[in-house]
């Protein structure tokens, strides 16, 4: 489970929306593979 503050939860809503996705499919297309090489 992922917990973001509302700010954030806003930010990433409208960004998938701009993209015409779901913020899920945000989460795992882009953020999450991203967070994964930053953090590797």
């Amino acid at each position: 489970m992922l917990m973001v503050s509302p700010e954030t939860f806003r930010r990433l809503e409208a960004k998938a929306k701009k993209r015409g996705v779901k913020i899920q499919e945000l989460l795992r297309a882009v953020v999450i593979p991203e967070w994964l090489r930053v953090n590797e």
